[in-house]
């Protein structure tokens, strides 16, 4: 199963600021979706961070540019859900 992450757990896993994790998710750049019924709690497959990174580590190779340290979306801890009071209506 894929995990899902907070845009937190992206920060720590890629050492980008917060502004610039939110910015590179307004522009689609890195895939997330958006839960609950006013969709401002936003979450990140593993596997879409993972291509974020490897997109990212492909792109710095091409320009010349050294390659951060490497990265892997399976280095932090899963992200429990709990279940809405309101779940099924």
């Amino acid at each position: 199963m894929n995990r899902l992450l907070t845009p937190a757990n992206v920060i720590e896993i890629t050492g980008l600021h917060k502004d610039t994790v939110y910015s590179e998710i307004r522009s689609g750049r890195l895939k997330a979706v958006r839960l609950g019924r006013t969709g401002k709690v936003i979450r990140i497959k593993e596997e879409d961070l993972q291509s974020y990174i490897d997109a990212d580590k492909s792109a710095r190779r091409v320009e010349g540019a050294p390659a951060p340290k490497t990265a892997t979306a399976a280095a932090v801890k899963p992200v429990h859900h709990r279940r809405s009071r309101h779940h099924g209506r």
